[in-house]
């Protein structure tokens, strides 16, 4: 991995400070796989945060709320925290701000979000998915986030991302790269899914039959493509193969 441009600042709750004396954009989302819908919220706040010259914040949490609200403890990730912040530098995000979310932090009202998290970062501009959500999805939605912004900041919502016709959503990219549809997934994600980790013993199978294999061991929760032969690019000390 790359030297990292983007700042990752590790929040709690209540946010206690702001990540910066300025006023900020702040795009709100899990971002899982940053596709291409997740792109062009990003562009899309980092061209506010340009014209305002102010700096862009992306707010992430270090789990998914499925696994809290849920109790998914199995949930399978398209990256790891410093997959998505290879991105999110090359997106141009300066800073990736990561809450814990616990259940305790999974139990506090819309207006305690809006006014422990979204103000104390001090946010110019928040920028979200039309379906963002930020507690019961019945209160906490894009629809109610004025009446509990209060005039504090200015909201943009972002509609629903398509491409030929299909949703582009974390879910079915997931699916997509379950069920071995490798150019699906690249389709929406915008970019190639990767896979990083360390050089591990395997069952020996390819060197029984002349042909050595490197076995990766994955990060754990990573989604795993379907079993299959796959043509794979890797990059080892600056050279690709």
């Amino acid at each position: 991995m790359k030297e990292l441009a983007v700042k990752i600042v590790h929040l709690t709750y209540p946010v206690k400070e702001n990540i910066l004396s300025t006023r900020i954009v702040l795009a709100l989302g899990f971002f899982d796989g940053v596709h291409l819908g997740h792109q062009r919220l990003i562009n899309q706040a980092k061209e506010i945060a340009l014209q305002k010259k102010l700096s862009l914040v992306v707010l992430t949490f270090d789990r998914h709320p499925k696994e809290v609200y849920e109790s998914k403890r199995d949930f399978k990730y398209l990256e790891t925290l410093e997959e998505k912040a290879n991105k999110m530098a090359e997106l141009g995000v300066d800073y990736l701000a990561v809450l814990p979310f616990t259940k305790n932090f999974s139990q506090i009202s819309a207006q305690e979000f809006v006014d422990n998290v979204i103000v104390r970062l001090n946010a110019d501009t928040v920028v979200a998915g039309f379906d963002y959500t930020y507690g019961s999805k019945n209160i906490a939605n894009m629809a109610n986030l004025p009446q509990f912004s209060k005039g504090r900041f200015n909201i943009v919502v972002m509609p629903k991302q398509t491409f030929n016709g299909r949703k582009i959503g974390s879910t079915e990219i997931r699916q997509a790269i379950k069920d071995g549809q490798m150019k699906l997934a690249t389709e929406l994600m915008g970019h190639h899914y990767v896979m990083s980790g360390i050089i591990g013993h395997g069952k020996r199978n390819g060197h029984k039959l002349g042909y050595p294999t490197a076995n990766l061991i994955w990060a754990e929760h990573k989604v795993i493509p379907k079993i299959g032969v796959y043509a794979t690019k890797t990059k080892v000390n600056g050279k690709w193969y």
